[in-house]
């Protein structure tokens, strides 16, 4: 009987070395670095948008129709041509309300981005972290065992 559970307890134990997990893995491939360094990248621009647009509002909240008048150029290319249109804004007509709405809603857009870009750089990390552990064999002896 006791040959019976030293068989058992022998065949656990190696089952147990031969599909334990791994630990994961600290180095990001070389797929993975460059997926990385195009989401910094992006996250970058994405920050640099977001202050140009912070600057915009931060101007239109200066001017005032005594003291300060600004000037926006919307330039745009349609049907081959190069059409513009410039924005007056003087901090008390509608002008100026209606330009402070599109940038404030372009700014969010612009975190909204932001955010989503961060979210996915730490998805990039949690597949990273669980496909590290995806061994199907760890055995003594194996490549695997090796990492």
């Amino acid at each position: 009987m006791t040959g019976f559970f030293l068989a058992v307890g022998a065949s656990l134990l190696t089952i147990y070395h031969t599909f334990k997990p791994q630990p994961a893995r600290t180095t990001p491939t070389v797929f993975e670095s460059r997926q990385l360094q195009k989401l910094c990248r992006d996250i970058g621009k994405a920050q640099a948008r977001l202050d140009e647009l912070n600057r915009m509002l931060i101007d239109i909240d200066l001017c005032s129709p005594d003291e300060l008048v600004k000037s926006f150029r919307c330039a745009w290319e349609s049907g081959g041509m190069n059409r513009q249109y410039d924005f007056f804004v003087d901090g008390c007509s509608p002008t100026s309300e209606d330009m402070r709405r599109m940038v404030s809603a372009e700014a969010a857009r612009v975190e909204r981005q932001i955010v989503d870009l961060a979210d996915q750089i730490a998805q990039l990390r949690r597949n990273e972290n669980y496909n590290a552990n995806l061994v199907t064999y760890s055995g003594e002896g194996s490549a695997y065992a090796r990492r």
